[in-house]
């Protein structure tokens, strides 16, 4: 593995290569045990070596010159924090969209009764404009409002507004047609 870190400090692509083909299927399995999703491990991976592929190498040289370097500890650690980031992005935005659900649900008793208040607050939110609609579908997915800024080609204070908006209007239609 010495050789091989020597060789793609120096910039060689078929070291990069065979860094790669070593040891991603370890950062795979490792990547999994934190997001218990294939597809996500993967992404995980490619996006470390996207990282590690984009350094130049004086930036080379300083993470893996020294005698002590470990370009496969690097490669874990990052893999594993990179994996910790997507676990809490994606329980923030299930939570994110529980909330956003639960400020408009009455108290139900029954898995049915909870299964029309959805069914209605779908249906308000058909009575949104296009845009605010577009915007709530994403924050109540969860999605961070610079997340839909970018997502949406607007600005973050625009998005801001919509949803603020879109919430007024909501609760207008909730206490006409729920209580």
């Amino acid at each position: 593995m010495t050789n091989l870190t020597s060789r793609f400090i120096q910039g060689d692509e078929g070291a990069f290569d065979e860094i790669y083909e070593r040891l991603s299927p370890r950062l795979k399995v490792t990547a999994y045990r934190f997001c218990r999703n294939a597809e996500t491990a993967m992404d995980v991976v490619q996006d470390v070596f996207a990282k590690l592929a984009a350094m130049d190498i004086q930036s080379r040289i300083e993470h893996f010159g020294g005698e002590h370097a470990n370009i496969e500890g690097w490669l874990m650690v990052g893999v594993k924090h990179r994996a910790m980031d997507i676990v809490k992005i994606e329980a923030n935005r299930r939570k994110k969209g529980q909330d956003v659900l639960y400020t408009f649900e009455d108290k139900t008793n029954s898995l049915s009764e909870e299964h029309i208040t959805h069914e209605r607050f779908s249906q308000m939110c058909e009575k949104l404009q296009p845009r605010q609609r577009e915007v709530m579908t994403l924050h109540i997915q969860g999605f961070r409002n610079e997340e839909i800024a970018v997502r949406l080609n607007l600005t973050y204070n625009t998005v801001k507004n919509i949803i603020y908006e879109a919430r007024l209007r909501l609760r207008e239609l909730w206490l006409r047609y729920m209580v």
